[in-house]
């Protein structure tokens, strides 16, 4: 079972394997009080598997929890989604938690652009059907951060239009 905190946009109805009782998600509006949503989590007697939610709801979440001094379930696993996953909520999340958060960033271009799994070891991998069509140097980047352009196979348009996102890369992107 997922539990779920999301914009309202994003919210869909169950798919057909989830009304029979499979890989259930339970979904949380991101508008609704945090606190109404911890209320909901500790009251909720089924067993979380997955937690998943954008990086900045999930440090809301534990922030929350923890001024309030309540206990959330510990999930199994922990996904953060949609938003740049910084260092320090990484820290902050894993730490209440007790664990690794894996990471599907994504934008509305293109879809999920990287994701972690158990075994990559913190690295991110690159899904089949996105191009990293080439990585530019930019003059105020540090670290020798790179601007990042996309291209997704998917795009119903032709699969050649390159997205200059705004998103960066640490360094030059490994092909191999």
């Amino acid at each position: 079972r997922t539990v779920v905190i999301k914009d309202p946009i994003d919210i869909r109805k169950p798919a057909f394997y989830e009304r029979v009782g499979i890989l259930r998600h339970r979904y949380y509006n991101i508008y609704d009080p945090i606190e109404q949503i911890i209320d909901d989590l500790e009251a909720d007697t089924k067993p979380c598997h997955i937690l998943k939610s954008m990086p900045s709801d999930l440090a809301n979440l534990v922030y929350s929890a923890r001024k309030g001094n309540r206990r959330l379930p510990r999930p199994r696993q922990i996904y953060s989604d949609s938003e740049t996953l910084d260092k320090q909520t990484r820290s902050i999340v894993e730490s209440f938690f007790g664990l690794k958060v894996l990471d599907f960033y994504a934008n509305t271009e293109t879809g999920i652009a990287a994701f972690q799994t158990e075994n990559s070891g913190g690295r991110y991998l690159v899904p089949e059907d996105l191009v990293v069509v080439e990585t530019l140097p930019h003059p105020r980047l540090e670290n020798g951060d790179r601007d990042l352009i996309l291209t997704g196979l998917i795009n119903l348009t032709t699969p050649i239009i390159r997205y200059r996102i705004g998103d960066i890369t640490s360094g030059e992107i490994d092909y191999g």
